[in-house]
């Protein structure tokens, strides 16, 4: 099909001799779903058709962008056209598309991807299909379906793909990124030339080019006095945004050698196709790419907030902020950088009005009065304002946004209310002593300084959502500020996310949501994770990979008020009766030489372990170093002031951040070791070192220690609490020493096969699961336990054998077994796959022959 022939197909659509639908039949029906006529647009003009542009757009509530367009309406010459146009429309942002298909109707579902064709009917049954579907196609329910569907289920439906708008957003977030850091990367040389070369000067340049693309978008969106911009005018398309936008002006920084630059700078921004449709949201993503300098980061510790972050803290606490009265609704976001949070604010503030049936035109100094942002950068404040207004058009600017260093000044003295609705991001970094001696602070870091400074100011059943370290959860220095937040506001939710979230920041971090209210001691919390691998499911469908809920009453005590709940707390809590590894072994680290030290010399050699060889498999042995050294190399003997002891070693450093953190390998020689490793070694004979390496190798070790340990080391407290099973004799150890002999004597003969078989890995596969089963059992966890406990490594290889496990359990397996039950050949005989195998003519008796046949003949002479 050739774009001409989608255009003649196009004239259907206004051609009434020609086509069942016309424009005034669509606006009738759209208008009984709930659809103003100032929300419908015909994007495309009939002179101007284009194949990439639907005949109309309805937009649930302004501003009319990406997140509130709700239905495209257009036509296709034959249905095996259709999924092309459908997919030319994405664009727009309208999750919902119905075509003209010459006598009959269909109705698509626009996705990230391939479109999804839902429904075909007679283009005489219009009416019907909207009535029947009226509540589902109002512009409430598909807005909600858009903004909070993928954080509520109960507000999805089948007719909208909520990962569509998030995609867009960060699809056209990144192009427009790519393409100003190609613009400002070819100006650079030349505007360094003539500018200098000066922190100042590339500011400058980003800046101006950044007004340029604020100018083609408030062009593009019909702002009034922009309409008729000229491109040969840099300087006058500057001094416009920076008016709108309150920024700071820079006339007379420019030099007229400069303009040139610019200039040319404009006509590559200006030649993009319309950017009508692009959202506020998708600035962020801009923002963070191609504006923020490494100085700037580095200074201020600036890492924006993506969009999907931003947007499921605000509907996460939707029906707290709805119960407050309007007029009480203030937010106040510190440190706000280009606004995120504000924006995500103002959407639901608009949302709230619309559903309340309150004109648009109307909101202007409502909402003003209801928002504030405070941030030292004048430029993030300038970008603040632009987001603030492109969501807010066509009304003006006077946007609540205070340039003001918050640690020197009070933002609540004279200008910030007591808000009901505190969000931010703050800067994670930790201040010098200087900084802290002249602002008076009372934290070592920033984020926490400004939450102390803030928490008395938010009102009774006001709201607090606030990303952080990590280690904000358990840092000793800020026991007070968690003692405040447990028992002066309820904790909705804490979530943990690893160091891939924010583009350029490799923190750990945490989301906590809160409501100033106190908690009873019932009071139920939701304690999320999101793993490495889970982060794209996260921002594409907000999945977490682990959640449990818990009452802080039980977790949160003083004086620490600890705030992290690890992965699998419920099973810890039940272990917390067992004997643990500090209990069966000594563990300690290896020498730590001196800097510098050992020296090249001539003298004794020793054998010693200082790293393991990543490629060894764990049933392998270890491979020492000679080393030669004297007593004066060392700080600290560590473990190894004893040798000759048989040990199992195991590494300081996780040697994955996923699951599997552990590498356990027997040493049977009790060689010296280095600080790098561990040195494990029984306290009592009937421990063995084979018994210790099943232990620290099985899955219940490494998710102790992954859910304990940060993501580069592993401490020692970490190994001297792992919860060990109650042993009485020794005998209770032979099944599992076994099982690692076995496992031990199999391998070596697989390495020497040289060429081994699918069949020969399966069987080495199923002798280590055995390994694990016979650990498991030793602890003697309820089904459902282990079942959780060993679903958590689905999907991660495991590390140090020779074939591929990464599952213990198929996925289609729903009942709870423990793994020596599922391994055992009576079960695997009952399997469905085993039971098709039995050749049931040569098994069955005569008699049992002649039952099944009578039984046959009963039940067809019913049918």
């Amino acid at each position: 099909m050739t774009d001409d022939s989608l255009c003649r197909g196009a004239d259907i659509f206004t051609k009434n001799d020609k086509s069942e639908m016309t424009r005034s039949v669509f606006r009738k029906v759209l208008n009984q779903c709930g659809y103003e006529d100032a929300c419908l647009h015909e994007p495309a003009t009939r002179s101007g058709d284009s194949p990439g542009m639907p005949r109309l757009l309805a937009y649930c509530r302004p501003p009319f962008d990406v997140r509130t367009a709700a239905i495209a309406i257009g036509d296709s010459p034959a249905p095996g056209a259709s999924s092309r146009i459908v997919q030319s429309y994405q664009n727009t942002g309208a999750p919902i598309v119905i075509l003209s298909v010459r006598e009959n109707v269909e109705v698509w579902r626009q996705e990230s991807d391939d479109p999804t064709k839902i429904e075909t009917f007679p283009a005489n049954n219009l009416d019907s299909f909207f009535e029947k579907q009226k509540k589902n196609l109002s512009p409430q329910a598909v807005y909600r379906a858009k903004n909070l569907g993928q954080v509520n289920e109960h507000y999805q439906m089948e007719f909208v793909d909520a990962g569509l708008m998030p995609f867009l957003e960060r699809d056209v977030g990144e192009k427009l990124g790519e393409l100003l850091t190609n613009v400002v990367g070819e100006a650079f040389a030349d505007w360094k030339r003539i500018q200098g070369d000066s922190q100042q000067a590339s500011d400058l340049l980003l800046r101006s080019v950044f007004r340029l693309l604020a100018g083609k978008i408030l062009r593009d969106k019909g702002v009034r006095g922009f309409k008729t911009l000229n491109v040969s005018d840099p300087v006058g398309i500057l001094r416009r945004v920076t008016k709108h936008c309150g920024g700071v002006s820079d006339d007379g920084k420019i030099r007229r050698e400069s303009l040139s630059l610019l200039e040319g700078a404009g006509r590559r921004i200006f030649e993009l196709s319309s950017l009508r449709h692009m959202s506020t949201e998708s600035l962020g993503v801009i923002y963070e790419s191609a504006f923020i300098s490494k100085v700037t980061r580095r200074r201020l510790g600036t890492h924006s907030t993506p969009p999907w972050l931003a947007d499921y803290m605000m509907w996460q606490v939707e029906d707290w902020f709805r119960k407050i009265h309007p007029e009480e609704r203030i937010v106040y976001e510190p440190a706000c950088g280009h606004g995120a949070f504000l924006v995500s604010a103002l959407r639901m503030l608009q949302q709230f009005a619309f559903e309340e049936k309150i004109p648009h035109e109307k909101t202007a100094p409502y909402l003003r009065n209801m928002l504030h942002g405070a941030d030292i950068d004048a430029f993030s404040l300038e970008i603040a304002r632009l987001s603030l207004s492109l969501t807010d058009i066509p009304n003006a600017d006077g946007w609540r946004l205070y340039q003001m260093d918050i640690f020197a000044e009070d933002p609540f003295a004279k200008r910030v209310p007591p808000p009901a609705l505190v969000l931010t991001n703050p800067p994670y970094e930790t201040f010098k002593e200087q900084e802290r001696l002249r602002w008076k602070c009372v934290q070592y870091t920033k984020y926490a300084e400004i939450l102390a400074r803030t928490l008395p100011h938010i009102r009774e059943n006001g709201i607090l959502g606030f990303i952080a370290p990590r280690s904000f959860l358990t840092r000793k220095s800020e026991a007070n500020i968690r003692e405040k937040l447990v028992t002066e506001f309820e904790i909705r939710e804490i979530d943990q996310f690893p160091d891939k979230v924010f583009r350029f920041s490799g923190a750990e971090t945490c989301v906590l949501l809160a409501r100033r209210r106190a908690p009873s001691k019932s009071f139920t919390t939701h304690c999320r994770s999101v793993t490495e691998k889970g982060v794209a499911s996260f921002r594409e469908q907000y999945l977490f990979d682990d959640t449990q809920e818990v009452q802080l009453a039980e977790i949160a005590q003083a004086p620490a008020y600890h705030l992290h709940v690890p992965l699998l707390a419920v099973l810890w809590r039940k272990l917390k009766c067992n004997p643990t590894l500090g209990d069966f072994a000594d563990i300690g680290r290896g020498i730590e030489f001196k800097k510098g030290c050992p020296v090249k010399r001539e003298g004794r050699t020793h054998e010693i372990l200082r790293n393991v060889d990543s490629r060894l498999l764990y049933h392998q042995k270890p491979i020492p170093e000679k080393l030669v050294f004297a007593k004066d190399d060392v700080r600290r003997w560590g473990a190894a002031m004893h040798t000759g002891i048989p040990q199992v070693v195991v590494n300081a450093a996780r040697v994955r951040r996923n699951i599997w953190p552990i590498r356990a390998l027997i040493d049977t020689k009790g060689l010296y070791i280095s600080t790098n490793l561990y040195a494990i070694r029984p306290k009592n004979k009937i421990y063995s070192v084979e018994f210790l390496w099943a232990l620290l190798n099985s899955p219940i070790a490494n998710a102790f220690v992954h859910s304990k340990s940060g993501k580069l080391h592993i401490i020692q407290e970490t190994l001297e609490t792992m919860p060990v099973p109650h042993i009485y004799s020794s005998r209770d150890l032979d099944a599992t020493v076994n099982a690692v002999e076995e496992y031990f004597k199999s391998a070596d003969t697989f390495e020497k096969t040289g060429n081994p078989t699918r069949t020969d890995k399966e069987k080495l596969k199923h002798l280590r699961l055995q390994v694990d089963a016979e650990v498991l059992r030793l602890y003697d966890l309820a089904p459902r336990d282990e079942r959780t406990l060993l679903d958590l490594f689905t999907g991660y290889n495991r590390p140090g054998v020779p074939f591929e496990q990464t599952e213990y359990y198929p996925k289609d397996l729903v009942p709870c077994f423990p793994l020596h039950e599922y391994l055992s050949p009576e079960f695997q005989r009952s399997t469905a796959g085993e039971i098709r195998k039995i050749d049931f003519a040569k098994v069955l008796s005569p008699q049992m022959k002649e039952a099944l046949r009578r039984a046959v003949e009963l039940y067809s002479d019913e049918g």
